[in-house]
């Protein structure tokens, strides 16, 4: 068998410019530009609209700060346990002050949690996440976490 060069041309596609191209693309941009700044011009003038109400908006929403209902929940104690722990480590269903002046938070999950309110809620938050996540990998259920002593008491459902 014997493989022969063959002598045709192929269709080359003729090269263009660069310039053109690039010339193209700026008037392709341009024309989108008019289309859109026309489009919200034209929106603009026939409804009861103000650019600084639209940039607060925008800024409200974009921005890192939290909102003044979020910032006015954190003041109290309970809504700091909500903030720390529901949805992110359990769901709660109800918080309950005792009469020693600790929270008893009852989960949708069935475990209960005292909290202590002299200590720091941050760190309690942190290690029933850690303790939760440990009792999941080794297949237990938690029926009780309190976190009123000096060492954690933790019972588990049998």
């Amino acid at each position: 068998m014997k493989f022969e060069i063959s002598n045709r041309k192929e269709f080359v596609v003729p090269k263009t410019h660069r310039r053109q191209k690039l010339i193209r693309v700026a008037i392709e941009v341009l024309v989108i530009v008019s289309v859109l700044v026309g489009t919200i011009l034209s929106l603009v003038r026939f409804s009861n609209f103000s650019f600084e109400e639209a940039t607060e908006k925008f800024l409200n929403t974009v921005s890192l700060r939290e909102p003044a209902y979020k910032t006015a929940k954190k003041t109290t104690f309970e809504g700091k346990i909500e903030q720390l722990i529901d949805g992110k480590v359990l769901k709660i269903v109800s918080i309950e002050e005792t009469k020693e002046g600790n929270f008893e938070i009852k989960s949708k999950e069935g475990v209960i949690v005292v909290i202590a309110e002299n200590k720091d809620l941050e760190f309690q938050a942190r290690t029933l996440q850690i303790l939760l996540a440990k009792a999941k990998i080794e297949k237990r259920q938690v029926a009780l976490v309190d976190f009123r002593f000096d060492k954690l008491v933790v019972r588990y459902k049998r």
